[in-house]
């Protein structure tokens, strides 16, 4: 081994060591027992299934009562611990973030406060199902280019009942604020939120008004845009129209002429690649699920909210 190679595993080391001692430092009861109880995770070879397991790998070195009472009565300053969580966050790159939801069963447990029915996959099918338990959303940072390391900054349990478009919001502008607090988001451009299409696009945009950051959503391929540059809005008389041209994404390629394209003839893995863009498309929205709960923050008109519907084709 080189001598580079060797100041490079002792620097890792070093940041290594210096994590795993601000982590300890956010335990502020049964610190020992937790400290461990995370090692124990971490160093099982296998799936983590019950807690009795966990207290038997060699490095939790308490019995599994000590275990028990670690989990009832310990606790973590969970604002320090999400500080040290984004200081972990490279500082030489643009910022991209995955963010999910994940649900916890509970099926047998009738008595877990704010259990609710949430959908989660079905190991015997692959289908997914409803079942109660806990939700949980993730929030995680993403490295450019293939690579499978993700960097966790945020879990939080969402409440039963609560507005999903509202929680997430909240949950990525407290990122955004700890990422200015602690220095990481001058001279970057806007962090980049990716969301599946399970999220609300529209009542996303209207909840981040006014945060720095972009998002990206997956959309169905059957929704409906509209472009309130092209006109006439409405054909004949009467009153024109607020929404502008119908724009479908389900229709020909050949029939939505966009305002930029880019191809790529050949990569290494998918073959020729096809990007297009139409700016400043939105969809309607109605009083509903968000923008129900907001009542009379509303004027009497629904806002419109413009953004660009970006199509990736592969060969």
């Amino acid at each position: 081994m080189s001598v580079l190679h060797e100041d490079a595993d002792v620097e890792s080391l070093s940041q290594l060591s210096l994590f795993r001692d601000r982590f300890y430092d956010c335990l502020d009861r049964r610190a020992d027992a937790l400290f461990e109880l995370a090692d124990a995770v971490m160093c099982a070879d296998r799936p983590v299934t019950s807690l009795v397991e966990l207290s038997l790998e060699p490095v939790f070195r308490r019995g599994h009562g000590a275990l028990y009472d670690a989990l009832a009565d310990g606790r973590i300053d969970e604002d320090r611990l999400r500080d040290l969580l984004v200081d972990q966050l490279p500082t030489d790159a643009p910022l991209m973030f995955g963010v999910d939801a994940t649900t916890f069963p509970r099926p047998n447990a009738e008595c877990s406060p704010d259990r609710g029915l949430h959908y989660a996959p079905c190991r015997c099918d692959g289908d997914r199902k409803v079942v109660p338990g806990w939700e949980f959303q993730w929030v995680t940072g993403l490295e450019w280019g293939s690579s499978s390391w993700t960097l966790p900054v945020d879990a939080r349990r969402l409440p039963e009942g609560s507005c999903p478009v509202a929680s997430t919001a909240a949950q990525r502008r407290d990122i955004v604020d700890r990422l200015g607090r602690r220095g990481q988001g001058a001279e970057r451009p806007a962090p980049l939120f990716i969301l599946d299409q399970g999220y609300a696009a529209t009542a996303l945009a209207h909840a981040l008004d006014g945060v720095p950051v972009q998002t990206l959503v997956r959309i169905a391929g059957d929704r409906v845009f509209y472009d309130g540059r092209l006109g006439p809005r409405k054909p004949g008389p009467g009153r024109n129209g607020v929404h502008g041209r119908r724009f479908e994404l389900a229709a020909p390629v050949n029939l939505r002429r966009p305002d930029q394209l880019l191809i790529v003839p050949e990569t290494s893995r998918y073959g020729r690649v096809e990007v297009r863009a139409w700016h400043r498309m939105h969809q309607k929205v109605h009083r509903t699920g968000y923008f129900a709960t907001l009542g009379e923050k509303l004027f009497s008109r629904l806002p419109i909210l413009e953004g660009t519907v970006i199509e990736v084709r592969v060969e």
